[in-house]
């Protein structure tokens, strides 16, 4: 009976079978008690950063911008807030990583509506910008377009970069609830599928950064005081750092001899690792995001009105 049952582990930890919530408890070393400890540190500790500096951001940002502000200040939350549950419900990883991205798919749309209220609108921005302010060459397409010229800004320009980064959510959107429902269905068929939805979310995760790095480049030039670009990076980063690193937890996984009794396998191990990382680095661009979000406050605009 004992040999049937290590027989039984063995072969699921070779499947890399993910174990419930009920299980993972159950079966927790100190080591492992540990890291969830140190996950959930690292979860409070970005909601502490947030909530202390949520008075600061109200009292200081103008109300045309607050909104957005505290949106993006408060996205590093939600994806803590995902990352330490997938820690405690290893099954839900795919459940937390769509959360994750569609929270960042929202929050890009609103980046570059900020960006365009800190200028005025669309109008007021056009009449400031240089001739060849606009330009379609720019990463990651910037080899497609290589024999249009820069040119002035317009409201045809605002309406592409608009459609560029507004499709992303859409199609992210319809692309992970649709995975979602297939892993409930069936996790076999999920990982056959997943392969064909690659391409489609790969293309809008292209076309979005397109869109960024367009209207970026066209209007961190005129409003340096506002630090556009780094606001920009500090939300690119939780797009790399929630889809890049998976793939090198996976490369980790692949190369180290993980203990592998069930239900402490290889994948529950790999899964934790990755969050953790996430989880520190979300610690540290919450910090950095209040940092960047400290302008424009009233007092500056204040100023610019006078001048």
């Amino acid at each position: 009976m004992n040999n049937s049952t290590e027989i039984g582990a063995f072969l699921e930890c070779t499947n890399d079978a993910i174990p419930s919530f009920y299980e993972y408890i159950s079966g927790m070393t100190p080591f492992l008690m540990g890291l969830t400890a140190t996950g959930g540190v690292l979860f409070l500790a970005t909601l502490t950063i947030y909530y202390r500096n949520l008075k600061k951001l109200v009292r200081r940002t103008p109300k045309s911008f607050l909104a957005r502000t505290l949106l993006l200040c408060g996205i590093y939350q939600i994806v803590s807030a995902a990352a330490f549950v997938s820690i405690l419900v290893p099954r839900a990883i795919l459940l937390c990583d769509t959360v994750a991205h569609l929270t960042f798919s929202f929050c890009t749309y609103q980046l570059i509506c900020l960006f365009i209220d800190y200028a005025g609108g669309e109008t007021n921005f056009i009449k400031q910008a240089n001739t060849d302010a606009f330009s379609l060459r720019t990463p990651p397409c910037c080899c497609c377009c290589c024999c249009l010229h820069p040119g002035r800004p317009s409201k045809s320009t605002f309406l592409l970069i608009r459609t560029l980064v507004l499709q992303f959510p859409i199609v992210q959107g319809v692309l992970f609830i649709s995975l979602n429902v297939l892993f409930v269905e069936n996790d076999r068929l999920y990982s056959k599928v997943f392969l064909y939805y690659l391409p489609f979310i790969i293309t809008s995760i292209l076309l979005v950064i397109w869109g960024l790095n367009i209207i970026v480049r066209m209007m961190a030039p005129n409003y340096p005081q506002l630090r556009l670009r780094p606001k920009y990076f500090a939300l690119q980063f939780v797009l790399m750092m929630t889809k890049i690193q998976p793939g090198i937890g996976n490369v980790i996984v692949a190369n180290i001899d993980f203990p592998c009794w069930y239900p402490l396998t290889p994948a529950l191990y790999k899964n934790i690792i990755v969050q953790i990382v996430i989880l520190t680095q979300m610690v540290i661009l919450s910090v950095w995001s209040q940092k960047l979000y400290r302008a424009p406050s009233k007092n500056t605009m204040k100023l610019n009105e006078l001048s």
